[in-house]
């Protein structure tokens, strides 16, 4: 077996190793192939070689209903309600794909919404159908009789680019509704 470079006094799991080459291989990847872009090499050493993220398992909880409740009624809005439904029963990427969801991309007639999703993208998935679940329909509705006339996106109150707000108030709003934190909360 080859030893295997770790910097002193670090100490990794298994799953964390095997994440951490992967992300550096990646690295290696981009460099060499731009290398190879460049006609300043002929091909990359790293070319087929696996990189990218590794999922972990552990982190993946599910959110009881009566969990789910509690959080509803703390928030503060028919918005915040909307977040929550969305990512609990909606199975959007919070807070990526919730800001990019827009009024046009809700088809009420057939019960879909068209999910952009920039995180997939890459793979040549920019888009997803979601059902409108029977949990989703009345906090969607609500949202679109509170929205102001020519509203393009069904999120305008929280609108930060980076997501950081939605975030911090889900983590107060957790707090409030006496809910044990789950392992990465958005």
């Amino acid at each position: 077996q080859r030893p295997v470079f770790r910097p002193p006094g670090a100490t990794f799991s298994n799953r964390r190793l095997h994440a951490t080459v992967r992300k550096y291989t990646g690295y290696a990847k981009q460099f060499f192939s731009v290398a190879v872009e460049r006609d300043l090499l002929t091909a990359s050493p790293f070319e087929k070689l696996v990189s990218g993220s590794v999922g972990n398992d552990e982190r993946q909880q599910l959110v009881p209903h009566e969990d789910v409740q509690r959080l509803i009624d703390v928030c503060p809005n028919a918005e915040w309600r909307l977040i929550v439904v969305l990512s609990r029963y909606g199975g959007l990427r919070c807070p990526s794909e919730h800001l990019k969801l827009r009024w046009r991309d809700i088809d009420w007639d057939r019960g879909v919404m068209t999910v952009t999703s920039p995180k997939t993208k890459k793979q040549g998935k920019p888009k997803r159908l979601v059902p409108i679940f029977d949990e989703v329909r009345p906090f969607l509705e609500e949202c679109f009789d509170q929205a102001e006339p020519g509203a393009e996106f069904v999120l305008s109150k929280y609108r930060s680019p980076s997501g950081a707000y939605i975030r911090k108030r889900l983590d107060a709003l957790v707090e409030r509704a006496g809910i044990t934190k789950w392992p990465r909360i958005t």
